[in-house]
Formats: C-alpha cells, sequence, structure tokens
C-alpha cells in the first residue's frame, strides 16, 4: 500500500479514517501487526470510545467490573479511546461523566476483543 494515499488525505478525513481503524478489532490489529488473540486465549479486550454529542471524552473512568467482585479500569485518551485486557468471565461496564452514569451493560468476555462505545449525549 502507498502511504503517500494516506498522507494525503485531508485531516479530517485522516481523522475519520482514524476512528474507522478503532472501531474495528480486525483493522486495529491489523494495523498493529498483531493479528488478533488466539482462540484459546484466558483473556479478551474491551476497548471502546466514550462520546459527548459526538465529541471525544478524555480523562473518563471505564470501569468492567468481574462477576467476582474485581473491578479493572481503564481512562479514555484525547480521543476518548480506552482497552483494557481481562480474563475470561462475565463483566458490567460503566463510565461517568461530571457524575453521571453510563447505563450498566453486561458483556462476557472469551477470548476475543469487544467494543464498548458509549455517547453521553444521546
Amino acid at each position: 500500500m502507498d502511504t503517500n494515499l494516506i498522507k494525503a488525505l485531508s485531516k479530517e478525513d485522516r481523522i475519520k479514517l482514524a476512528a474507522m481503524i478503532r472501531r474495528d478489532p480486525e483493522l486495529r490489529n491489523a494495523v498493529n501487526g498483531i493479528g488478533g488473540l488466539s482462540e484459546s486465549s484466558p483473556y479478551g479486550l474491551l476497548q471502546g470510545t466514550i462520546s459527548n454529542k459526538g465529541l471525544a471524552v478524555s480523562g473518563i473512568d471505564v470501569i468492567a467490573k468481574h462477576t467476582d467482585g474485581t473491578e479493572y479500569k481503564a481512562k479514555t485518551n484525547q480521543y476518548g479511546y480506552f482497552t483494557l485486557l481481562l480474563k475470561d468471565g462475565t463483566y458490567t461496564t460503566r463510565s461517568t461523566l461530571d457524575g453521571v452514569e453510563a447505563s450498566s451493560e453486561t458483556v462476557i468476555v472469551k477470548g476475543k476483543t469487544l467494543t464498548f462505545d458509549h455517547d453521553f449525549g444521546k
């Protein structure tokens, strides 16, 4: 692939491309050169974005609570993106913005990548 084609994109198109790569686990892994998690892995990835009315929100705590009570936390980066490596199991995920908690979502991690996106403005 000719990287000059990507460099020639407008700033807005590069931002859209980066968002698309972050949201598609297979594409993200291909770009990062890791090819995805093994089918027999006892861990999975929980990744996603947090936004407010479509704008990325940085510094938000994303919490995944395992059924055994263990909590795992990640903080969103400047693009509103986060990622957590979690052992297999069932988790309740949540995030908060200015005291407003996103609706909880239950996810089952079993050696694969899952996506959790939330927009506080919707």
